[in-house]
């Protein structure tokens, strides 16, 4: 994913593209978390996408069952732009929470919808640490969406308890605020119809 998003220009996104990669990241997320699995590594590094853009979540080396014992530690800094709060300030008092996922899924919509990395204007790691920490977040360009900022600005909110579930995130994708003319509404049942777990 982050590669797409690197070499495809604004214009050439289509909306319904960007609908179908959220939902299946959300759909995996949910079933990760429902088997009570936190990834704690999600950012655009970590979604392949095949020749239908359909998403796939890899690399689970930092997840974690939350029903079992794991050491906790603060991930490497190409992480850091989409590492949560909370996470950074106390790694192994919220490692368990399924919130840190969502802060990441916010940050990861940020960047594909707006192809724009999370606080890029950042260098320096202490400078970037202390700017997510103090509740400080990207700004949106003229061009997004309401529905987009609406969603991603619910799921990187500074308080976990603030942020939805992922079930939330779905229903808020099958809701008429996202089905509207921007998108396809028969491509993305197609999708949903294909990825249904049985």
């Amino acid at each position: 994913l982050d590669e797409y998003i690197e070499k495809i220009k604004k214009d050439d996104w289509i909306p319904t593209k960007r609908l179908i990669i959220a939902y299946g990241i959300a759909y995996v997320m949910k079933y990760l978390h429902d088997c009570h699995v936190v990834h704690r590594d999600l950012r655009p590094e970590n979604v392949c996408l095949n020749d239908e853009y359909y998403p796939y979540i890899f690399n689970f080396f930092s997840a974690k069952q939350i029903d079992k014992k794991g050491k906790s530690k603060l991930l490497h800094e190409t992480s850091l732009r989409f590492m949560a709060p909370e996470f950074i300030e106390n790694p192994a008092l919220c490692q368990n929470s399924f919130k840190l996922d969502v802060y990441s899924y916010g940050m990861l919509l940020y960047n594909m919808v707006t192809g724009i990395k999370p606080f890029e204007s950042y260098d320096k790691k202490y400078e970037l640490m202390n700017a997510i920490v103090s509740g400080e977040r990207p700004e949106f360009p003229y061009y997004i969406f309401t529905e987009w900022k609406e969603l991603i600005s619910k799921c990187w909110d500074q308080e976990p308890d603030n942020r939805p579930t992922f079930q939330e995130i779905l229903n808020d994708f099958d809701s008429p605020k996202f089905m509207n003319n921007h998108f396809s509404e028969k491509l993305f049942k197609k999708y949903k119809n294909k990825i249904k777990i049985k």
